[in-house]
């Protein structure tokens, strides 16, 4: 190995400990905020906030260290990813620490303990989001893609899951304890966010191992009307023939028809969009599952009185359409469809 060859290991080496060693510190940084939080312990809560100092130093430290290294090497291929890779890590590692920052300074605020059985909700989806930071850890250590996607699949699920936990704790919380109530929906979120960094994490570990980068982001998209018999049905058409990579699409009604609106041929036609299969659908089918949806957009009034709450990570959108011409209606309708596809994929969206 030449001089060279053996400093360029040398840095990287370096790198990748100091890596390791502000992740180890998050992580005992979280366990602190969460056992701070159940056992209400108010001075094991404050030494959150002063831990946090050396992980905000050391995430400086490694993001100069990455820059020192590009200047010094010039890194191409697997070095450069590795690099890249250390950059995102260096940041989502610097949030997490606030997330454990912000679970410790929202548990000073109580002046007596939760309620055991909310209790128990908070630990466990803090010890399981924990223990899924520790494994995307592990697998970015030891650069394991295998350990990583298994680790990505688990977070998406743990995500889903306890999104649910978060109005589930609502409804089971005493009105009459708000603060106690904000203080520990406050922790859940965070502890939810912990997981999704733990899907970051193993996402640039498949990245920097293996070269294959974040897969886009399809979204779910629902459309919601009266009858689902005309626009709704035609936003539908229209999102799925334009922006087929880009989304999956639904729509329904809180009274569907028993049939399609008449003109819907004729604007399907206009439009060069296949209705042929459409048909009505109750919006009763949907309710128990509105998370999966990202965005929920309502065509018609009274959307909400029907749709119930929101689901958290759920967009809702109202839109109007006062145009009574069909080639107008159509121009207006296919405009928003682009303008939210757009915000959600960008300007590559397809």
């Amino acid at each position: 190995m030449s001089l060279y060859e053996a400093r360029l290991q040398a840095d990287l080496t370096t790198i990748s400990r100091r890596v390791d060693d502000v992740g180890a510190l998050v992580v005992n940084n979280l366990r602190e905020a969460l056992r701070g939080l159940l056992d209400s312990d108010h001075l094991r809560s404050f030494r959150v906030g002063l831990a946090d100092k050396a992980i905000n130093r050391e995430t400086r430290a490694i993001d100069a260290l990455c820059h020192e290294f590009v200047a010094r090497h010039f890194p191409a291929a697997g070095h450069l990813r590795f690099v890249s890779s250390v950059l995102r890590l260096d940041v989502a590692l610097e949030r997490i620490g606030d997330y454990a920052v912000n679970v410790a300074r929202r548990t000073v605020l109580l002046d007596a303990p939760p309620p055991d059985v909310n209790l128990r909700v908070v630990q466990a989806v803090g010890e399981t989001s924990i223990s899924l930071l520790e494994e995307a850890l592990a697998a970015w250590s030891a650069r394991d893609a295998d350990a990583a996607r298994s680790l990505i699949r688990r977070s998406r699920t743990f995500t889903k899951t306890h999104e649910r936990t978060l109005d589930d704790l609502l409804v089971a919380t005493d009105e009459s304890d708000l603060e106690t109530l904000f203080v520990l929906r406050d922790a859940i979120f965070h502890f939810i966010r912990v997981g999704a960094q733990a899907r970051n994490l193993g996402e640039e570990t498949v990245f920097t191992a293996t070269g294959i980068g974040k897969e886009p982001k399809v979204y779910q998209v629902l459309f919601v009307g009266e009858e689902n018999h005309r626009l709704t049905q035609i936003a539908e058409a229209f999102a799925r023939k334009a922006f087929p990579e880009s989304g999956s699409y639904a729509s329904a009604g809180w009274q569907p028809a028993p049939a399609l609106h008449p003109d819907v041929a004729t604007l399907a036609d206009a439009a060069g969009l296949d209705v042929s299969l459409a048909r009505p659908r109750p919006l009763a089918d949907e309710l128990d599952r509105l998370e999966r949806f990202h965005v929920i957009v309502a065509l018609e009034p009274g959307a909400l009185e029907h749709l119930g709450p929101i689901p958290y990570s759920t967009v809702f959108l109202q839109w109007a359409f006062p145009q009574t011409d069909p080639r107008e209606l159509m121009h207006a309708l296919s405009h928003e469809v682009r303008d939210l596809m757009v915000a959600l994929r960008g300007a590559d969206a397809s």
